[in-house]
């Protein structure tokens, strides 16, 4: 730990040890407060993605679905058209 062989060695007091070791575990709170606001974020991203995908995939067959009976309604088309 360089820091605090500098400070040792600068004969800090302990007090000013205390004030220096407090802000560093604040600054290490606030980090811990950002990287759980990030996991929350990044989950309700993943659940959106998921949900987004899975609308994308029934888009699909349905999509695959109406080409089947379009073209199922084009080959009557033309045997009715065959017949008259």
């Amino acid at each position: 730990m360089p820091v605090l062989q500098w400070l040792l060695g600068n004969r800090v007091s302990i007090a000013e040890l205390r004030r220096v070791r407090r802000q560093y575990e604040g600054l290490l709170r606030e980090k811990e407060k950002m990287i759980d606001e990030l996991r929350a974020q990044n989950a309700l991203l993943l659940k959106s993605a998921l949900t987004q995908a899975e609308k994308r995939q029934e888009m699909g067959r349905h999509a695959k679905r109406l080409i089947e009976i379009n073209r199922e309604l084009k080959e009557k088309l033309a045997r009715r058209d065959d017949a008259a």
